[in-house]
Order: C-alpha cells, then structure tokens, then sequence
C-alpha cells in the first residue's frame, strides 16, 4: 500500500508540475468538486470535448482511503480532500487531475407526502422524507397559525377555517407545505357511473368520510343490498344517500338502468330486428344458439365410419355396437344453432353439400340460420374442397399470393353454404419450433398476413374466427405481459380489423390463480372486453374443456365463464368404431352442459338478460353476415378453381439448409410416418414414391417407423445420397419398429446420422424436432396432412417447382 500511495504522489506530483498537457481544456476531468460521504457521483474524462472511453482510463489517488474509483463513478469513503488523476493508456501523453473534497452530509430537501386539505375538526398523518436518506436527524414539525391548524409529529388538526403552513426544519433546513382547511359538506355528492345494466351491481364514492346510508324510489327498478346499487328492472330510479349520524346531510342522484342489448355497439334498426327474433325464440333456443357442434370422426380411420346417405353426416356411433341413428335424429331434443364441419369429416364434394345443407336445417330457428363453420389447422382432410394453406406456411409467400389462394379458397366454401371460418391467427409459441410458427416470427409480417387472409375472406361473406386454443397448450409458460409482445399483438390486430367472433380455451393463464372459470373470465373481462375494446362474440371450446369433464367441473365452470362475458360453447362429438374410448361419455356430458345452463337459467344461477345480451351478439354477426336471410344459389367451377390453387401449392412448401433433390440414378430412402393404423398407405414416403414412379424414378425406398427393421435400415444407410425423415411430433420414449426390433426413436437416428449425414426432415405439423435433434440443418416445412399435399412436395424433390429456401 505504501508502494502505491508513493507511486500515485510522484505521478500526481509530475501531473501538476507539468500541468494539464499542451491546454487546460485538452484533457479534464468532469465531476463533482464536493461529494458528500457515503454517497458516489458520476466522473468522466473529455480530451478536445469527445467522452473517453472507461476502458482506457487508468486512475491514480493521492489517498486510497477517502475516494475510490469504480465504473465510472467516485464512492466517498472518509472525510478529507483527494486529488485525483488519470491517464489515457492508449495515448500516455495525454493525462491530468482534480482535486475533490469529501464533506459532511447536509439536507438539499424534505419531500411531504399526504394531502393538503382538510375539513374542519379533521385530521390527517404527514410524513416527511429528508434529502439526501444518509441524513438521521430529528426531523422537527410546527404550524404558522394554530388558529387554523395544529401540527404534533406529523400528524395536522383542522381547529379553524383559513389557511395555514405546516413548517418542517431538519438541521438547518426549512421546508413550508401550504395547507387548507375548508367546512364540513352541507350535502352529498355522488361519484361513480350512474348508467347500469339489469342484474349489474354498483358501488359509489362520496364527498364525506362518514358512513353514508342509500334508499331506491323505486325497488322494481333498483334494489339497495348491502349499500350498493343492484339493477332488477329497465327504467330509472332516484337514489337518496343519508348521512348515517346526520340525515339532515344528504344528496340525491338517478341511476338509469337499461337492458344489456343497449350496452352492444348496433344501430337502432339493428336493436329492434334483434329484439325482435329475441322476444320470439323460446329459452331452449336461444340456448341453443350459444352452443357450437363440431361434427368430427377420427381421422385415420373415417373411411370406416358410415355417412348416412339421406344427411350426407356420419351415423351417430361411439362404438361397434351402437345402432345407426341419423344425426338429426340424435338432436331432435336439442335445439343446436351452429355446427362445425372438422377437417376430417371426408366424403365427395356432393355428399359435403348434402351435410351442410343437412346442418343447416338443424340449426336453423326461424329466419335465423346457423353458423356452419369449416376449421382447419393445416391442409384439408376433405377431398371436397382444395386446401389453403396452413397460416404457419403463409410466411412463405408473398401477400399477393396469399390473398388470391384465399379468395379462391374463400369462394369455394361460399359456394359450398360454409358461412364461417375457424383457424389460428397466431402461433408464437417458444416451446414449438421457431421455423413452424404461425406466419413466422416476424408479428409485423403476421399483422399484415393474418389481415389479407381475413379481407379476403370478408370479400366472400365469410366470418373470420380467430382461435386462440392452438396459440399454445397449457404447457406454455409465458406470462400475460410476454403473450402481450407476441401472440397477443395479432389478437389486438384482428380486433382492430374489425373480426367480429374470438374463440378461446376455458383455461387461459394460471398466473391469475383461483379456478380455470375465473381465469378465463377475468382475463376475457379485464383484457378483451376492457383493454382492448372487443365487444363481439366470445366463444370458449374443447381444448381444454375435457379436462373439466374428467374432474367433474365442466358444468359450473362453463356457468362461471358466460356469466363474465363469455357468449358462446364450442364442442366437438367425435363418432368412431375403430376403437374403445370414452368419447361417447364425453359426448353425453357436453350435452348434459345443454341442459345444465337451461336449469340454470331456470334457477336464476345465469340470469336470462346475461342470456339474451349473448344472443344478440351472436345474432349480430349474423345479421351482418346476411344469415338471416334465405341463401342465394352460387354457380362455381370447383374443379376450375381447385387447379388454380394446386398451381400455387409449391410456393407455400418452405426448404431450410440445403435442398436435396432425387436424382434418377442415385437411391434414396424415405422414413415415413403414416396416418393410416395399417402403415401401408398415405404417409409421405408412398406419397412420393407413387409420384416419383409415374415419372420414371425407381430408387426410392420406403420405411414406415412403426414396421420398419431398424436394424436393416443402419446396415444400408450409407449407400443412400439422401435420407427423408417425415416427422409430426417427436417425444422421449417414442418407439420405432415392432416386437423385437423396437427400439428408441431418438437413439435410432443419433444412430443413423453416423452412417449417413444426409438427412433432411420433413415437419408435417408443428414438430419439436429442433428441440431433439439441435444438429439437425436441413427442413421441409409442409402445409398439409393428407395424401393430395404431398404432391407439391413430390413435384419439388423430383425438380419439377421451386419451393422457398431460407438458409
């Protein structure tokens, strides 16, 4: 340490001597000249007025004890002057140095925290907080005028009217805060939002402290419960407010309480029309038309399903021995106003026809027709109709390309009667590969994507609905705030375009703590309906609605949510008998649900206003959308337009890393998982081949990862140039292989990368193949799920189109 001191005396000895090089304001260095002890300022050193860097500074003390130098900044340890200098490492001849000194601390200010009115014979606590906190001295109170008020610690007595100072000294500062003390309130006044709802409850604020006691003019109107306003009938009510020690000091005020109709934002016309179809359905249709049915079968195997040929619909059958009941027939006690065609529900372009038109008078209530609904995550399992890409493709392409496949797509469900369409908006899910997201990563992209898919769907009358259940599963952690930043800004995008319907999980975030209802009601109160100003149809579905159903509180949570604003129920019944499951329990407790919000109503648990104000936002829509109307025949070339779409298919297929091709004269091996139980037909691989073999390409080999013989697979995988990996979802303890020769998926191809690293994934869904295999460079990133997709793919690999590439 004596060392050091006597280093840092002879260099700031030869500092002074010489003085700061060539002119004093060459090289300075910029700080406080007094610091007060314990604190730390800011330093900085300017050569010809330009900041030098901290990193080629090097300090030197004439007392290590007082000051320390650290990061740009001078800690004051012990009292004392200190002179400081520095040096330009990088330029020793520039150098120079300050003396600074380390003082006693002493108050810059007292800031006064609490109000600065009163009414007489009140009181009210002050504090004080002294400037700068190092400072403990005895903060002393006082008042100007003891006539108007008193001051002891703080805490100030209103005993006059008038105005006065409350004196604060600390050491040997003074500060004054200006006080004024006013006369007790002669009569109440009233704060709060006087317009109200029927069965909306309201509480006010007042202009006295004191306990304030209501009455209601009129209970058929407004009824006082608990101090607080309640709504029970439409019309107006003048409430009086009592002061509870003094009657004699009251006020008065009027609360208007309207019909929940008024509070959606419609035109009169609109109002009375829905009124109108409102005040004419029965309470079991006005139920019915706040459910959605999604008509689903499983979709590997609904070639085994039957369609009955008088409804163009599936019989209704959850097992091998169910008896063959037509679907409307299944309903007859149901009075369902909207349906949902899944992807999976197959058939001809005919027989699609008959079963939307079979749905349609299902659903229809008078001059109301229902919803018929076509969602689709990817591709189309339906040969009836051309698929359009899936959003997490749409990245790809250009937004001139987008809009008119999603015209033509959009033409065709006009034609075909579908009225709606049910499909992410947004996907930014981290824990889904990055490559996969919904219309990539980039939100502003999506913005713009996501409203050209949406204006061209407009453009043929079809309703948009976004869906916020595939966004991400309950697995996704991400807080509101991060959703806020990413998947939420497409939401807030949508509503700004104008999308009149959003559909959502029961369960939303489990950072709002408490049960799954009150999650989701909060967050669609407090976040849609409040912050972002939706006041359309909010519709929840079964992507978590199952969960509910295996723990018994499906019914009161679904009661909870419609009574916070949710308007509408969305479930799918999924008919199969090529295996057990308990789908047709699932099945029957949703329609229990049914019934269960009827009773409800009954009892008064889901009041009938909260009812009717969710109708008329679903009647809404449809008015809007011309569903109250006869439809209009609609002539259409669907062959015509299902090649114009093929045309456009290679665009939306997307290539990472390297594209591989097929060459003729080289082999190539497809590992290929399949949608069909069989494993024999339909997956990419065969999809391929057949292509491929139609063109004269005859060294393509095709394994399918629940037959194949792994082992065969590792003795000849360096004998291929390419090795084609399709993949959908990837976990840990996934097998491949039968019997004997199963083994682990994962392991297996660690494994085979070592023979051969040529291999190419295929994702045909939102793969976590990433999140496995991180060394993995080259992908094919497809839009569709059934055999039709692939051959975009076939005509890419064969070189026959040209797909995106993104290195």
């Amino acid at each position: 340490m004596k060392n050091k001191i006597l280093l840092a005396v002879l260099l700031l000895l030869f500092i002074f001597i010489t003085g700061c090089n060539e002119t004093i304001d060459v090289m300075h260095i910029d700080c406080e000249e007094k610091i007060i002890i314990s604190t730390s300022v800011d330093v900085k050193v300017f050569y010809n007025h330009e900041e030098v860097s901290s990193e080629n500074l090097k300090w030197t003390l004439s007392d290590y004890d007082i000051v320390s130098i650290i990061d740009g900044k001078i800690y004051a340890n012990d009292y004392g002057k200190v002179t400081i200098g520095v040096i330009d490492i990088t330029n020793p001849t520039h150098y120079c140095a300050k003396e600074v000194e380390v003082i006693p601390p002493y108050v810059t200010d007292i800031e006064v925290i609490g109000v600065n009115e009163l009414k007489i014979n009140k009181s009210t606590q002050l504090e004080a907080k002294v400037l700068p906190e190092i400072i403990k001295s005895e903060v002393i109170w006082a008042s100007s005028n003891e006539e108007v008020i008193v001051v002891e610690n703080g805490v100030v007595y209103a005993v006059g009217l008038g105005n006065a100072d409350v004196i604060i000294k600390c050491d040997d500062f003074v500060k004054y805060y200006h006080f004024t003390v006013i006369p007790e309130p002669t009569f109440i006044e009233v704060y709060g939002d006087t317009n109200i709802s029927i069965n909306e409850v309201a509480t006010f604020t007042y202009n006295i402290e004191e306990e304030v006691i209501l009455e209601s003019n009129n209970t058929n109107v407004v009824e006082i419960i608990d101090n607080a306003v309640l709504g029970t009938g439409i019309g107006k009510a003048i409430i009086t407010a009592y002061r509870a020690d003094n009657p004699s000091i009251k006020g008065t005020f009027e609360v208007n309480v309207d019909g929940s109709l008024t509070k959606i934002e419609m035109t009169t016309e609109e109002l009375i029309k829905i009124e109108e179809i409102i005040n004419s359905m029965t309470t079991q249709e006005l139920i019915g038309q706040m459910f959605n049915v999604g008509i689903n079968m499983y979709s590997s195997n609904w070639e085994k399903i039957e369609i009955d040929p008088s409804t163009g619909l599936p019989y209704a059958q959850f097992s091998r021995n169910d008896p063959k009941t037509s679907l409307p027939e299944y309903f007859k006690d149901y009075k369902i106003g909207n349906f949902t065609i899944r992807n999976v529900l197959g058939g001809t372009r005919s027989n699609l026809e008959k079963a939307v038109n079979t749905l349609n008078q299902m659903g229809k209530v008078g001059s109301v027709s229902p919803f018929i609904t076509y969602e689709y995550s990817g591709g189309s399992g339906m040969k009836a109709i051309s698929a359009l890409p899936s959003n997490q493709s749409l990245s790809g392409a250009t937004n001139q390309v987008i809009e008119e496949v999603s015209s033509l797509f959009a033409s065709q469900l006009q034609a075909l009667g579908i009225n709606s369409v049910l499909s992410v908006y947004a996907n930014t899910n981290p824990n889904v590969n990055d490559m996969l997201t919904t219309f990539g990563s980039d939100i502003s992209k999506a913005i713009t994507t996501a409203n050209t898919v949406d204006k061209a769907y407009k453009n043929h009358g079809i309703v948009f609905i976004p869906d916020l259940s595939v966004m991400y599963n309950y697995t996704d952690d991400r807080t509101l705030e991060q959703l806020k930043s990413t998947d939420f800004k497409l939401l807030e995008a949508a509503i700004q375009n104008g999308t009149q319907m959003i559909s959502l999980p029961l369960a939303m975030y489990t950072e709002f703590g408490g049960n799954y209802a009150y999650q989701n009601a909060q967050f669609v109160d407090e976040y849609i309906r409040k912050e972002l100003g939706f006041n359309g149809v909010l519709m929840i579905d079964n992507s978590i609605l199952n969960t509910f159903v295996y723990d018994g509180t499906l019914n009161q949570s679904v009661v909870d949510a419609i009574n916070k604003g949710v308007d509408m129920i969305s479930f799918d019944i999924t008919f199969t008998t090529s295996r057990w499951s308990d789908y047709s329990y699932i099945a029957g407790e949703y329609l229990a649900l049914y019934n269960y919000i009827l009773e409800s109503v009954d009892n008064g648990t889901i009041s009938l206003d909260r009812v009717r104000e969710a109708v008329a936002r679903i009647l809404l829509v449809k008015l809007r959308n011309n569903l109250l109307e006869e439809k209009q025949e609609t002539s259409f070339d669907f062959e015509k337009v299902s090649d114009k779409i093929a045309s456009y298919m290679p665009s939306f297929v997307t290539v990472y890393g390297n594209l591989y091709s097929i060459d003729k004269n080289e082999k190539v091996l497809f590992i290929s998982e399949s949608y069909e139980e069989t494993a024999t037909t339909n997956s990419v691989g065969d999809s391929v081949n057949k292509y491929a073999k139609a063109r004269g390409y005859g060294n393509i080999q095709v394994y399918h990862t629940n037959t194949l013989r792994p082992e065969d697979i590792l003795n000849s995988a360096a004998t291929y140039k390419t090795i084609y990996i399709s993949v959908d979802y990837v976990y840990d303890s996934k097998q491949i292989g039968f019997a004997a020769n199963a083994t682990n998926y994962l392991q297996f191809i660690e494994s085979l990368r070592l023979k051969n690293p040529n291999i190419c994934f295929i994702f045909t869904g939102n793969a976590n193949t990433k999140d496995y295999f991180t060394w993995a460079q080259n992908y094919i990133c497809l839009y569709g799920f059934y055999e039709d997709d692939f051959v975009s793919l076939s005509r890419i690999l064969t070189q026959e189109a040209t797909p995106n590439v993104k290195k």
